[in-house]
């Protein structure tokens, strides 16, 4: 496969692969032999037979919903090419790569470091795959428009196969499907459901649950005498109604049309998840997956992966009893831990503790941050909000007399910033100017409707809670922790796959 790959990508500059130059028809006629490679592999693997099924509808006017929605899968003498523009498959294991070369031929959405690896470059290449980069926000934004550019060029017949996308962004077992990402379906176009299943008789192929590493994965497939695999491909999925300016939507409706024949389970579950579990399995699962899942986490307060294992991590570290829940006392010591040491922790406490119970747990410091962020005033009902803007009143009225002024506020503000850190006196001094006018000050009903209408103010007043949770320190030791986390795919796929064990034991039906 490489020789051929090599020959057929000869003079071939990688910048034209990037440019979506198509390879000429010689270069395809000698790329032609390598699928059959691949499938030769496979078949050194035990992969005697993998069957392709097509599944179609049994009402052509409805869109299914559940398996009796079906009509019985057909077997396939050979592969049927996939029209559409982008299919989109789940991800099991390391030999997903070999089997939907083998048998569907198609390019691949690939990270960009691939193109120069040893042996795999030049077949990746060869492919014509689509090389991303995503190391900063500016590089995720050319990744949508490269798929979109993409796709669009597939659906005017510039190249002749299919653009195949992982929506999952990792492995799972083949019995769920964890949350889709969106960028199989900015291009608005239709798209080609295909489901990987692997037939086995004691060591399952998955990544979650059948060894340490891929070389272990091709060692037990080997010791077993017999395998196979099937590949199932449904009709293609229009998007429908606003579902091509909807990504988000057209996303998981895409996943619940895709399930359906196959009843899987559908889980709110992602990458971030198996993250977190890898870091600290037991108490993640018991105390933090209990209340709700890290991508659940990273929607309401729209972090990203490296500041939602911080935030599960500070959380672990400051529950010194670990039972899952911080009471005021260790809350004091974690304020005391970021330097607030003068504040009235008593309505501090209270604005993150949502139930009452004198106990903070994790999603109670989720709802108090996202009290901070203010810009999804949705997320949280009208009471709660009330109710956390007159805790917030109760921490500036130190004399309890029913009405604050600027030095309450001034006082309770440089007791939340002692260190400087995010300190803005000037946005401050306008929130200020806004809140009490040419009054000296002001009572609860003002402040109220003050905050409900500019929560400026309290986002400054709660941004260092905010960052000592969910920003990595070069000094801290969570730091560490994070970069040792990012890293797990490649140096712990022990801890992977364990983490996924407990993920999909352990779905969480609030999730969602």
């Amino acid at each position: 496969a490489y020789i051929f790959s090599k020959i057929a990508t000869c003079g071939y500059r990688l910048q034209d692969a990037h440019g979506a130059v198509p390879l000429s028809y010689w270069r395809r006629c000698l790329f032609s032999p390598v699928p059959y490679c691949a499938r030769s592999i496979l078949f050194f693997l035990g992969y005697n037979w993998i069957h392709v099924y097509q599944w179609q509808w049994k009402d052509p006017s409805r869109v299914p919903e559940t398996r009796e929605d079906w009509e019985a899968p057909t077997a396939c003498c050979f592969t049927p090419r996939i029209r559409s523009p982008v299919t989109a498959s789940n991800h099991v294991s390391a030999f997903d790569f070999l089997v939907t070369l083998a048998m569907l031929d198609p390019m691949f959405l690939a990270s960009e470091f691939i193109s120069h690896i040893p042996l795999i470059g030049p077949v990746a290449v060869a492919m014509q795959s689509l090389f991303v980069k995503r190391t900063n926000t500016e590089d995720r934004k050319r990744v949508v428009s490269n798929i979109v550019q993409r796709a669009k060029e597939i659906h005017q017949c510039k190249f002749n196969k299919t653009l195949l996308i992982f929506p999952e962004g990792t492995t799972s077992t083949q019995d769920n499907l964890t949350w889709f990402h969106n960028g199989a379906f900015y291009p608005g176009l239709p798209v080609t459901p295909v489901y990987i299943r692997y037939n086995f008789t004691s060591f399952s192929p998955a990544w979650v649950s059948s060894g340490p590493s891929a070389g272990m994965i091709f060692y037990q497939a080997m010791c077993q005498l017999h395998n196979s695999a099937e590949i199932h491909i449904l009709p293609e999925y229009n998007p429908r109604g606003g579902e091509r300016k909807d990504t988000k939507s057209f996303a998981q409706n895409f996943r619940k049309y895709m399930a359906s024949p196959f009843e899987l389970r559908l889980t709110g579950h992602s990458l971030i998840d198996a993250l977190m579990l890898a870091k600290h399995p037991g108490y993640v699962s018991r105390h933090i997956h209990r209340h709700m899942s890290g991508s659940t986490v990273q929607k309401l307060l729209g972090l990203r992966n490296k500041s939602c294992l911080r935030l599960a991590q500070q959380f672990h570290q400051l529950d010194l009893d670990q039972n899952g829940t911080l009471n005021q006392e260790e809350f004091e010591k974690a304020m005391k831990t970021l330097g607030i040491r003068n504040a009235n922790f008593g309505p501090l406490f209270q604005i993150f503790d949502n139930n009452g119970d004198g106990k903070v747990d994790f999603r109670d410091l989720v709802l108090g941050l996202l009290f901070r962020t203010g810009e999804k005033k949705k997320e949280l009902s009208k009471a709660d909000r009330d109710k956390k803007i007159k805790l917030a009143f109760r921490m500036f009225d130190s004399d309890h007399d029913g009405r604050i002024s600027k030095y309450d506020v001034e006082s309770v503000s440089l007791a939340l910033n002692p260190r400087g850190v995010n300190w803005d006196k000037k946005r401050l001094d306008g929130s200020m100017s806004r809140l009490f006018g040419d009054s000296e000050t002001i009572t609860e009903k003002a402040f109220l409707e003050f905050i409900s209408d500019d929560g400026a103010l309290m986002r400054l007043l709660l941004q260092d809670i905010h960052d000592f949770l969910t920003t990595p320190s070069s000094q801290s030791t969570a730091d560490k922790d994070d970069e040792d986390a990012r890293g797990v795919g490649k140096n712990k796929p022990r801890s992977i796959k364990k983490a996924w064990s407990e993920t999909a034991k352990s779905i969480d039906k609030k999730s969602d």
